[in-house]
């Protein structure tokens, strides 16, 4: 008797609800269930293909799901987003043949034409394209006679932020550079990379505090004598 009453409550509820078409289940036209039954399993069907697809793009790009890249976290000596706002990594470069160039002249090659060659190529290595290999060994033989490591020398004989950076503004009020960025060797050759360490003293503090929701570094770039004012400078401002 429990049993037929459960039954009556769900067929008047199968023929009264409007709920996805249940209401075609128990229709007394054998069409309409089976065409309601092969719309479910087309819909379905639909849903899997679309979800399955999705997965399958993050699988191939996962990468967008990456905040933080460490290893150029690294190359740029852990900085990072504090609270003073500022990017991460905020980069000035001075082009990667000026560099070369001034550091080869600093080793006194005597051969004027295998310091050309030697500067191509290691601008080619510090750029990441590719370099002859006769070149690389060369070059590799000249630094160990010298007893020189390349990224010590490179930041040795590249001109300090100070000399890079004439000066330096954030927020309408003017900084030393010296108190803003750091000579580092990074992942795009010798730089005046942003400190955030730098950054935490008292008057940069109070500065600020006082930001407004808009904020803006300006610059002014100088070319030091060892430097060619030909080759230029990179600027990259990369938060990540």
């Amino acid at each position: 008797m429990r049993r037929s009453a459960v039954c009556r409550v769900i067929k008047r509820f199968l023929k009264t609800t409007t709920l996805h078409g249940f209401k075609y289940l128990y229709s007394r036209y054998y069409q309409d269930r089976i065409g309601w039954i092969l719309i479910c399993c087309a819909s379905a069907l639909c849903a899997g293909a679309l979800c399955a697809t999705f997965w399958l793009r993050f699988l191939r790009h996962s990468s967008v799901m990456v905040l933080e890249d460490q290893q150029l976290s690294a190359a740029v000596n852990h900085t990072y987003i504090s609270s003073t706002g500022m990017p991460q990594t905020m980069a000035i470069c001075p082009a990667p043949e000026a560099v070369a160039d001034a550091f080869l002249r600093q080793l006194y090659l005597k051969n004027v034409e295998n310091a050309t060659h030697l500067a191509a190529t290691l601008s080619n290595a510090l750029r990441k394209k590719p370099a002859n290999l006769e070149q690389l060994q060369m070059l590799d033989q000249i630094l160990e006679e010298n007893e020189v490591q390349l990224a010590d020398g490179l930041l040795e004989n590249s001109p300090d932020c100070g000399d890079i950076l004439a000066a330096c503004r954030w927020q309408y009020t003017s900084i030393p550079c010296q108190r803003l960025f750091v000579k580092q060797f990074t992942v795009w050759g010798v730089c005046c990379v942003i400190d955030q360490y730098r950054l935490q003293n008292e008057t940069t503090n109070r500065l600020l505090d006082t930001l407004d929701t808009s904020r803006a570094l300006d610059i002014v770039l100088d070319y030091p004598t060892i430097l060619s004012p030909l080759h230029g400078y990179y600027v990259s401002a990369l938060p990540i």
